[in-house]
């Protein structure tokens, strides 16, 4: 079987990627003299809606030039 030379696992800190992050460790583990990296890459949900506001309340809209730049040009994860 091919050696894996890194691993990523997305975290959002609930207990199911805190689960997950743990068995990344433990497959990152098998082999870690050899120069195997393990990566966090912590994920957030954007809102998909805009929620009514309260009475009295300025609505905002969501800022889309930000978000559509963030999907236009991806910053790099890993160096090199």
């Amino acid at each position: 079987m091919d050696r894996l030379k890194s691993t990523l696992v997305a975290v959002d800190f609930s207990p199911c990627s805190a689960y997950a992050f743990k068995q990344a460790a433990r497959i990152a583990a098998w082999d870690a003299g050899e120069g195997r990296t393990l990566a966090a890459l912590h994920v957030i949900a954007l809102p998909t809606y805009m929620p009514t506001p309260a009475r009295g309340v300025e609505r905002r809209p969501i800022d889309l030039a930000l978000l559509l730049s963030a999907k236009a040009s991806p910053q790099p994860l890993v160096a090199g």
